[in-house]
């Protein structure tokens, strides 16, 4: 009888150890399989965040072309504006005997407007980097006459658009949230 009492108790020590040895393993497999939901989940909001980062960047980008298109047309028409003007002044240079008498009174202000309009156009699509006042700024050169200065002003004035108008692409991404 003790020997059956030994073997029970030997019995029951494996049977608790064997217990306590599948505890361990199923608790072991449980952190394993937690480690893994929680990697997976890790990386499925990396993957969410790298996604919202390129549709974030790609709306960048569709807002840049946009703008870029619109203010493309916009300093185009004023360039166009102003060769406009610059082939009338030319035209009454040569055809008007008063042209140089009367250009402060019939040109200077058609100039003046051009140019105002340019710089609020400017101002308005670059509002953070004054292009507008660096437009204004622009001069001509005194060559003895009135209308030369206007001229000269006005052909410096449509260089420099031209200028802005090379640099719209930068300009653009500058200023495009």
């Amino acid at each position: 009888m003790l020997v059956a009492i030994g073997l029970g108790l030997v019995s029951a020590v494996v049977g608790v150890t064997g217990a306590i040895l599948v505890q361990r393993e199923y608790e072991r497999e449980q952190a394993v399989a937690r480690a893994k939901e929680e990697a997976e989940t890790q990386l499925r909001n990396e993957v969410a965040d790298a996604n919202a980062r390129a549709d974030a960047i790609e709306a960048r980008r569709r807002r840049q072309i946009r703008k870029l298109a619109t203010v493309s047309e916009r300093v185009a028409q004023f360039i166009d504006a102003g060769a406009g003007i610059r082939n009338k002044l030319l035209g009454a240079q040569a055809s008007d005997h008063q042209f140089e008498q009367l250009f402060d009174q019939k040109y200077a202000g058609t100039i003046e407007t051009w140019r105002g309009e340019v710089a609020r156009m400017l101002d308005e699509e670059f509002p953070a980097l004054h292009l507008g006042k660096q437009f204004s700024a622009v001069d001509g050169v005194y060559i003895g006459s009135k209308s030369a200065f206007g001229l000269s002003r006005l052909m410096n004035c449509i260089s420099s658009l031209r200028s802005t108008q090379s640099a719209l692409p930068s300009l653009v991404e500058r200023v495009t949230d």
